[in-house]
């Protein structure tokens, strides 16, 4: 048996569980009060329209814009997501795309019509270059995370909850703090990951002064 398929509870954050029943209650209940009438249900399909409009145009810009990773485009970063997600028991590799971000450092998952997706901005892959590749796969790890733990399929089922401030922001930050725990996990570097999320914070500027920088005092 693969060891990677043993999963420590403790990767799982604890508010994790906790906030997401908070906001399926509350979507279920918005969910009740809409389909008693014409008019909440239209609302809901104008949300749901509408959702899915956007999602479509940010996918279609991926597609033409960005660089998808293969066995033959940027083949080492692309065994490296598939060792992850093979150590992680993600059957299938998502599409993974490199995309131009205008100086940006960030990376998401995301999901249409079923299909996975891992987007990482240029400007976190040009971690290749600077001997930082750690820092790059635990970034890869992160948004694979989020796969894993299903957090793009149940984005429709608690959509009400994540209209309402403060609430949404407590499931989401939740679910942020446990992929990095499953990053930092199935990378197995500690330091990568005090490093890319620092990066995260300062942007651009940490990947030239990282020497300098003295994470532990913050």
């Amino acid at each position: 048996m693969n060891e990677y398929m043993i999963l420590p509870k403790d990767l799982i954050h604890k508010n994790e569980k906790r906030y997401f029943w908070l906001v399926l209650v509350i979507s279920i209940l918005t969910y009740i009060v809409l389909v008693v009438s014409i008019v909440g249900i239209l609302i809901l399909l104008g949300i749901a329209i509408i959702s899915l409009f956007l999602n479509a145009l940010m996918i279609g810009n991926i597609r033409t814009n960005a660089v998808r990773l293969s066995t033959t485009q940027f083949p080492k970063v692309y065994t490296t997501a598939e060792e992850l997600c093979e150590k992680m028991g993600i059957t299938k590799v998502p599409d993974i795309y490199v995309m131009e971000s205008s100086g940006m450092l960030n990376a998401f998952a995301t999901r249409f019509f079923g299909r996975n997706m891992v987007v990482i901005y240029a400007e976190i892959f040009e971690l290749i270059n600077t001997n930082n590749e750690d820092e790059l796969n635990f970034i890869l790890a992160h948004e694979l995370a989020h796969i894993k733990r299903k957090h793009l399929s149940k984005q429709m089922l608690i959509l009400p909850a994540m209209w309402i401030p403060g609430i949404a922001e407590l499931y989401l930050r939740a679910c942020e703090y446990t992929c990095d725990r499953y990053a930092a996990y199935y990378t197995g570097n500690n330091e990568a990951a005090k490093n890319s999320l620092t990066m995260l914070q300062l942007g651009k500027i940490f990947i030239y002064m990282s020497t300098r920088l003295n994470i532990l005092s913050n």
